[in-house]
């Protein structure tokens, strides 16, 4: 379980919150351009200045502005723009993210690009590369920013689904503007362009 409470998050002259919530389960984050989605994830990697606590599993990984340091957070995080490595090939990705699950790669489609670099492949391929470095992660916190961006509405259904079916009995929050998804998750948390001062 995910517990976030009075976190205040974003850069020097643009911040969000105060900002509480739990998660116990799969969490849609959803809401305008602008309202801070994807900033909260990075918040809760650790990666852009916070203050608040932010509790996983009964652990206190940040309190007030002190906190763990994103590597050793029990969390994996997904980008929106460049998930993988683009120097690197999907294997050595998916060995640097954890083990290789080759039922997981026949079932996102990417097992016969394991020996191409990243940077050869197309955006909705990249995409699947991220997704498998989050699944193969043996970290308990899944964080998903707009996965599913540049993949075609019929693959949608069957990524959601995979997603889904390998992250169960860990916590998932993804950010997204698919309906599809939101009905797939257990709870949604609609964010608000409401803007705060970050000291």
């Amino acid at each position: 379980m995910i517990k976030v409470k009075d976190l205040v998050y974003g850069y020097k002259d643009l911040s969000f919150g105060p900002l509480s919530f739990e998660v116990n389960g799969t969490l849609a984050i959803t809401g305008p351009n602008g309202s801070g989605k994807s900033s909260l994830l990075r918040a809760l990697m650790g990666g852009i200045r916070s203050h608040g606590i932010i509790e996983v599993d009964g652990k206190i990984i940040q309190k007030g502005k002190k906190g763990l340091k994103p590597e050793k957070r029990p969390m994996v995080y997904v980008p929106q723009r460049e998930p993988a490595i683009p120097f690197l090939t999907v294997e050595e990705n998916l060995s640097l993210a954890g083990n290789i699950d080759e039922d997981l790669l026949e079932e996102l489609g990417i097992k016969k690009y394991m020996k191409v670099k990243v940077s050869k492949l197309s955006g909705g391929l990249r995409k699947r590369v991220g997704i498998a470095m989050a699944l193969v992660s043996k970290k308990k916190v899944v964080l998903l920013d707009e996965p599913l961006s540049g993949i075609d509405p019929e693959s949608r259904k069957t990524l959601i689904d995979i997603i889904i079916k390998r992250t169960r009995g860990k916590d998932v929050l993804w950010v997204t503007h698919f309906d599809e998804v939101v009905r797939a998750l257990d709870k949604a948390l609609r964010l608000q362009p409401v803007k705060s001062s970050l000291s």
